[in-house]
C-alpha cells in the first residue's frame, strides 16, 4: 500500500472514530433530554390526577366517609369525575385496590408489569418503559395510602415519538457521516497526494541515481521538513557525484600510469635487451663496445631511478613521518650544495634568498621536493637562465611560510597545469626523455607536501616562466635560537 493510501485510510478510520464518538454523544444527549421530558411530562400528568384524586378523597374523609365507600364512589361518581376532568389530554390512568384489582380506568385496562407495584412507598412513585405492540409505553405509579387501606394510582404515556425520533436522528447521523467520509476522504487524498509529492520526488530521483545517473536532483524547494530532507539528499547526491567522478578520475589516472608507465620501460628495456645481445654475440671495436655498455649503463640508471622514484610514491602514501624542526636558511644552503653542480654543466645561474624562519617535516623528503623542482626548472630553461629559490612569509596568512622555485623558461600551457602533477605526465615528452625524466617527479614530490600538510601551487605563463610556490606551517625563529642557525649556517660555508 502506497504512503498516500496509508494516510488517506488512516485519517479515515480516526475521522470515523472521532465522528461516531461525537455524533452517538450528541444523540444520546438528545435522546436523554426527550425522555427526561417526556418522563417529566408523565410525572406531571400523575401528579395531577394524584391531586384530584386526593382531593375527592379529602372531602369524603372530613364527612367520616368509611373505606368501603369510598372506593365504591372509585369506582363510580370519583372516577368519573376525574376521568372528565382529563378528558382531551390523552391521560390513561387506572385505580387498582390494595390487591391489584383494578377499580377504575378511563379506557381500556391498562397493561404493565405489576412488579411496578413492589416496594412502592408513601410519597414516592415508580415508573418502567416497556414496549409493547411496537409502541413505547411509559407507566408510572404510586400508592395513596386511607385510615384503613390503601389503593395505587396508575397512568401511562405514550413515548414512541422519542424512539422513532431518536432512530430518525440515527439514520440522519449515519447518512451525513458517510456523505463527509466520502467528501473529506477526496480531500484528503487530494492533500496527502499534494504532501507525498516531494516524497515522489525523493523516490524517482533515487531510482535515477541508483541506475547510475548521478546529476539528477530533487529540486524540493519546500519550507518544512520534507524540504529540508530534500536539501540534504541533493547534497548527499551531489558529494556522491564529486566521489564517483574522483574515482572514476583515480581510475583514469591508474590506466594511463600503467600505460605509460608500460610505454616507459618498453623503450629502454627493448634498447638494453638489443645492445646485449649485440654485445653477446658479436664481436664489436673497442669504442662501439664502450658507447653500447654506455647506453646500457645509463638506460639501467634510468629504469633505476624511475623505479625508486614508483617505490617513493607507494611508500609515501602509507607512512607517517616524522617532523624535525628544520632552518629554512640551512635547507636552502643544503639544496644550493646539490644544485648548483648539476645546473653549472648547462650553464645556468641559481639564487638563494631565504627569509629566516623554522619549519617542521623531514629534511631529507624537503630536500627531494625542492630539488626535484629545480631540476624541473632546468629542464624547462635555456643556457644562460637563472633558476631562484626564494623564502619569504605569507603577509596575508600568519603562520606560513613560503618557498619559490623561479624560473624564466618555456612555461606551461594554461590548459597542462593542473595535470602535471600526474605521475608520468609529461608537457614536452621528448625533451624530457632526452634529459632522463619520466614524469614522476612532481607526482613524488606533490605527495611529499601533503604528508606535511602544506600546499603545493602553480603559476606559469608560457614563454615566460615558472613559479611553483611550496605553503607551509612554520614559527618565526627566536633570539635563543639565532646563534645556533648562525652557527649551523657558517658551518655550511666553510664545507
Amino acid at each position: 500500500m502506497s504512503f498516500k493510501l496509508k494516510v488517506l485510510v488512516a485519517n479515515i478510520i480516526l475521522m470515523s472514530i472521532a465522528l461516531g464518538v461525537v455524533g452517538f454523544l450528541l444523540i444520546h444527549n438528545s435522546y436523554q433530554v426527550s425522555m427526561d421530558m417526556q418522563v417529566k411530562r408523565g410525572m406531571d400528568e400523575h401528579q395531577m390526577v394524584v391531586s384530584a384524586v386526593q382531593s375527592s378523597i379529602v372531602d369524603l374523609m372530613v364527612n367520616d366517609a368509611g373505606y368501603g365507600s369510598i372506593i365504591a364512589l372509585l369506582k363510580g361518581e370519583i372516577g368519573d369525575d376525574i376521568a372528565g376532568s382529563v378528558e382531551g389530554t390523552g391521560i390513561r390512568f387506572a385505580l387498582l385496590d390494595v390487591d391489584r384489582e383494578n377499580l377504575f380506568s378511563n379506557g381500556d385496562a391498562l397493561v404493565f408489569d405489576d412488579s411496578l407495584l413492589d416496594y412502592l412507598e408513601r410519597g414516592r412513585r415508580n415508573y418502567i418503559i416497556e414496549q409493547r405492540d411496537n409502541r413505547w409505553i411509559l407507566t408510572i405509579a404510586s400508592v395513596i395510602w386511607l385510615k384503613d387501606g390503601n389503593f395505587y394510582l396508575v397512568n401511562q404515556r405514550d413515548i414512541s415519538d422519542v424512539y422513532q425520533q431518536n432512530e430518525k436522528q440515527i439514520r440522519f447521523f449515519q447518512l451525513t457521516m458517510l456523505i463527509a467520509l466520502v467528501i473529506c476522504g477526496g480531500l484528503i487524498f487530494l492533500i496527502s497526494r499534494w504532501l507525498t509529492k516531494p516524497i515522489e520526488q525523493l523516490n524517482n530521483t533515487a531510482s535515477v541515481i541508483a541506475s547510475g545517473d548521478y546529476s539528477v536532483r530533487t529540486e524540493i524547494h519546500s519550507m518544512d521538513e520534507i524540504g529540508e530532507l530534500g536539501t540534504k539528499f541533493d547534497s548527499m547526491a551531489q558529494a556522491i557525484e564529486g566521489h564517483v567522478q574522483e574515482l572514476k578520475e583515480r581510475a583514469r589516472q591508474q590506466e594511463d600510469f600503467v600505460a605509460s608507465f608500460t610505454h616507459e620501460i618498453k623503450t629502454p628495456m627493448t634498447a638494453i635487451i638489443g645492445y646485449a645481445d649485440m654485445l653477446r654475440s658479436k664481436e664489436l671495436p673497442k669504442e662501439q663496445q664502450i658507447l653500447t655498455a654506455d647506453y646500457i649503463f645509463r638506460e639501467g640508471k634510468r629504469l633505476e631511478g624511475m623505479s625508486l622514484k614508483l617505490f617513493d610514491l607507494i611508500a609515501l602514501k602509507r607512512q607517517e613521518i616524522e617532523k624535525q624542526d628544520i632552518y629554512t636558511q640551512v635547507l636552502g644552503q643544503e639544496v644550493q650544495g646539490v644544485v648548483v653542480p648539476l645546473l653549472n654543466p648547462w650553464g645556468l645561474s641559481f639564487v638563494l634568498d631565504m627569509e629566516p624562519a623554522v619549519i617542521e617535516g623531514d629534511r631529507d623528503l624537503l630536500k627531494t621536493v625542492f630539488i626535484n623542482l629545480i631540476d624541473n626548472a632546468r629542464k624547462a630553461s635555456a643556457q644562460g637562465d637563472e633558476i631562484r629559490m626564494i623564502g619569504r612569509w605569507l603577509p596575508e596568512e600568519e603562520g606560513i611560510y613560503e618557498i619559490r622555485i623561479e624560473d624564466d623558461g618555456c612555461g606551461i600551457p594554461e590548459e597542462e597545469v593542473h595535470k602535471i602533477c600526474e605521475a608520468f605526465y609529461m608537457v614536452d615528452k621528448s625533451r624530457s626523455r632526452k634529459q632522463g625524466g619520466a614524469g614522476l617527479g612532481l607526482a613524488t614530490t606533490t605527495l611529499i607536501v601533503e604528508v606535511h600538510q602544506g600546499r603545493l601551487l602553480v603559476d606559469s605563463t608560457l614563454g615566460k616562466g615558472t613559479v611553483m610556490h611550496v605553503q607551509m606551517a612554520g614559527r618565526r625563529i627566536q633570539d635563543n635560537e639565532k646563534s645556533e642557525t648562525e652557527m649551523e649556517t657558517g658551518n655550511m660555508g666553510e664545507s
